[in-house]
């Protein structure tokens, strides 16, 4: 091949390369993103059929809850949204702002987005101090970017941190104590947790904190619902799921959080205003109360069921149908696979579990080879890459006792409490992945389905292992 040549196939695998970006589509924003976006829970096949890949559609549940509680005589709903990393809830999410945005019917929605982890180092548990500082802090800012600031005046003249610090001030007015940090200090003990947010609150305000958190909050987000009226105020909080915890510290943390959610639906469910929290699905696993705290407005995105419960696990045309679909906007599939297109996409398509990020990564270890080898590539070249993507997930014992359950009945029944630390490890490294099919079902990720056959084979012959490679 000559250098021109080659030099141009790189170029188009590096084009490739680059739209198989694993990361979230803000179909809200921008033009490009909205042409790569394929609707999976508006799914319709060849034959014209519509086709419930991912279940009741999440998006669509909450706009309607939105739109009848927006004509309700005190307007405002609170919303959970769960599902694993890397499933598309903020494609989704953005994809709801634009449709809110864009309505034009009365009341019409002021939509404000709140990224948790600009705010918060998620690396520990968030306190209930601490999400309310969030909140306040994400909201405000989130404000002043998207409604600008002849709106809302005092919070442009004053600044976000210093209006928060000083309806902290106020909230002590009554109070002998003082809280023991400067404007420019919340900021950064937010995020880092190097001094103490939560104590220096808790010592400052004493046994009213939650009440006065949660009039600092809710005065603020009042204060924005009033400057944007006629419009309703729509805030999504997003990547509260994506915390940075170690596999056997995760399970506190999730724990930690659900009490978080569980105990503070007041503080958490904001006036005048409807909000959208991201959570991990665990939570709605390990207290299930969490969903009546909240009016039962608890929305799970599950993975794209590409395939059927297990044992059978019988191929859906559907969702293989809907995920290459999705990977040929980003890639010329054709060009790629040639002949082979359909039984190389139908195998990593499986391979995937319709888990989409796992989908465009394992598709990007694809291009990566194309790298060293002539277009198109062919199956040999899809199953290097299914095992190469596979290799690098090692199961421990407390894992393969869950995933070998799991992987066996396609349900939950059987985890017990003392096991709940290694359902959340294996939930938080997907390992485990959800599905819908009248109901909510679960089967361990195919990217480790050999190591699970080997472990059986091993456990039938000698004992589980303490590890399988």
């Amino acid at each position: 091949m000559s250098d021109e040549a080659t030099e141009a196939t790189e170029a188009l695998l590096a084009t490739w390369y680059g739209q198989l970006d694993p990361g979230p589509l803000d179909v809200a924003k921008s033009a490009t993103d909205r042409a790569l976006y394929v609707d999976l829970d508006g799914w319709v096949d060849a034959a014209g059929e519509a086709r419930g890949l991912r279940g009741p559609a999440a998006v669509e549940q909450i706009l309607d809850t939105i739109r009848l509680a927006a004509r309700q005589p005190a307007p405002s709903s609170t919303h959970l949204f769960a599902g694993f990393p890397g499933t598309g809830k903020s494609t989704e999410l953005s994809r709801l702002a634009r449709e809110l945005s864009g309505q034009r019917r009365s009341p019409g929605f002021s939509v404000l987005r709140v990224n948790a982890r600009r705010y918060h180092g998620l690396d520990r548990a968030l306190s209930v101090e601490e999400m309310a500082i969030l909140l306040a802090a994400g909201i405000g800012e989130a404000a002043l970017e998207t409604l600008g600031g002849n709106d809302l005046p005092a919070l442009r003249k004053t600044g976000v941190w210093e209006t928060i610090y000083s309806r902290i001030q106020k909230a002590l007015a009554d109070s002998s104590t003082t809280f023991k940090l400067g404007v420019a200090d919340i900021k950064p003990a937010l995020f880092r947790g190097s001094v103490s947010l939560r104590d220096r609150l808790r010592e400052a305000m004493g046994e009213k904190a939650h009440d006065k958190l949660k009039e600092l909050l809710h005065g603020l987000v009042q204060e924005i619902a009033v400057a944007v009226h006629p419009r309703q105020l729509v805030v999504l909080v997003d990547d509260l799921e994506k915390y940075t915890v170690s596999t056997l510290n995760v399970a506190d943390v999730y724990q930690q959080m659900a009490d978080l959610f569980f105990h503070n639906a007041a503080l958490l469910k904001l006036p005048n205003c409807h909000t959208i929290y991201t959570i991990p699905p665990y939570l709605a696993f390990i207290n299930q109360g969490i969903a009546g705290v909240f009016d039962n407005l608890l929305h799970l995105l599950p993975s794209v069921k590409v395939q059927g419960r297990p044992p059978e696990r019988a191929p859906n045309p559907g969702g293989i149908q809907a995920l290459t679909k999705m990977m040929g906007t980003r890639v010329d599939l054709d060009q790629l696979f040639g002949a082979a297109r359909d039984e190389c996409m139908h195998r990593v398509v499986i391979a995937s579990g319709g888990h989409l990020r796992d989908l465009a990564n394992l598709l990007k270890r694809v291009v990566q080879l194309a790298m060293r080898r002539p277009l198109p590539l062919g199956v040999r070249e899809v199953d290097a890459a299914i095992e190469q993507h596979g290799a690098a997930r090692t199961l421990l014992k407390d894992d393969l006792e869950i995933l070998l359950d799991v992987s066996q009945h396609g349900d939950l029944g059987n985890v017990e409490t003392e096991r709940l630390g290694a359902f959340a490890g294996a939930m938080d490294q997907q390992l485990i992945l959800c599905f819908w099919n009248g109901e909510f079902w679960y089967d361990a990720h195919p990217l480790i389905a050999h190591k699970l056959e080997r472990a059986r084979e091993t456990s039938a012959s000698s004992g589980a292992a303490d590890h399988v490679p």
